[in-house]
């Protein structure tokens, strides 16, 4: 390099004398000779060594992704957004992922949002967005089901509600002197229980022991039946029907009003009355196995 850098002073001194001004014409030294500026010469402009293993590596840069070929980096909340955003399908086994999908839709909002403002520089605009809409999905069909359910659990209530109301009306409308008179109004009671109930208690003995309570100085003529509003949904494991528990409130002409706890069960899309535990109780085994003999 000293060599050659020696060579063109001593052509520049040669072509041009010191009292010969140096012109625009003046060439100091022969591009087509394969001669190159000094500058040139010195580094400044010359490509990378070839033998440099670090010349060809990507580098960051502000203007990455903007028609160039440098690395663009990949948004790190879009990436966790996505997964919150897959991870919120958990809200269909419980109520508490609802978080999940939340989670995922804030983090998307922002990660589309970063990416949008990084002039290219970021990628992932895509995933936020997949995030963002599997978000909106899961929390809204999570919201939808418990919209459609609590509509559906306020007409059940209503339904039970007015059963108890309408069980009351018919056994208040026995006269415990005529009963013959009002049979009518105990089958229609009857009538509002299930079959399993049906095969423990027959019609007979159920009216048996209505017209004997309504005949007693304890409680007289029933003046109404009412829920106490309080009302328990579950599902029967072994069945998988739906069942409700409720407290029935009954006033006679006499006495205290006294609390019965009802059991409902659902079959195909219509409630029954399954049992009345206080007023029908159960047989327990002894005593069935007393009466065998």
């Amino acid at each position: 390099m000293a060599f050659r850098k020696k060579s063109l002073q001593k052509s520049l001194m040669s072509q041009t004398s010191p009292n010969s001004p140096i012109t625009e014409s003046s060439k100091p030294f022969d591009t087509t000779a394969g001669d190159v500026p000094f500058a040139t010469a010195e580094g400044a402009d010359l490509p990378p060594d070839e033998n440099d293993p670090l010349a060809h590596l990507y580098k960051m840069s502000r203007t990455a992704g903007l028609g160039s070929g440098d690395y663009v980096a990949i948004n790190t909340v879009a990436v966790v957004s996505l997964v919150f955003g897959i991870a919120g399908a958990l809200v269909v086994v419980d109520s508490l992922f609802v978080v999940l999908p939340l989670v995922g839709l804030i983090l998307g909002i922002i990660a589309f949002r970063q990416v949008r403002q990084s002039n290219g520089t970021q990628s992932g605009a895509g995933m936020a967005g997949l995030a963002m809409l599997l978000s909106i999905c899961f929390l809204g069909g999570k919201v939808g089901k418990e919209l459609i359910d609590s509509l559906r659990l306020s007409a059940d209530k209503k339904e039970i509600v007015a059963m108890i109301s309408t069980f009351g009306q018919d056994v208040a409308e026995i006269d415990p002197a005529k009963p013959d008179d009002t049979s009518a109004h105990l089958a229609s009671a009857y009538d509002m229980f299930d079959e399993a109930f049906k095969s423990r208690v027959s019609l007979k003995q159920f009216e048996s022991l209505w017209i004997s309570t309504l005949q007693s100085p304890f409680y007289g003529p029933m003046v109404s039946m009412y829920s106490n509003g309080l009302l328990k949904f579950d599902v029967d494991p072994k069945s998988g029907d739906e069942v409700c528990t409720s407290i029935a409130i009954a006033q006679f002409k006499r006495g205290e009003a006294p609390r019965w706890a009802m059991t409902f069960r659902q079959l195909n899309n219509k409630w029954y009355i399954e049992d009345m535990p206080e007023v029908f109780p159960t047989a327990q085994p002894q005593q069935q196995q007393q009466r065998g003999r």
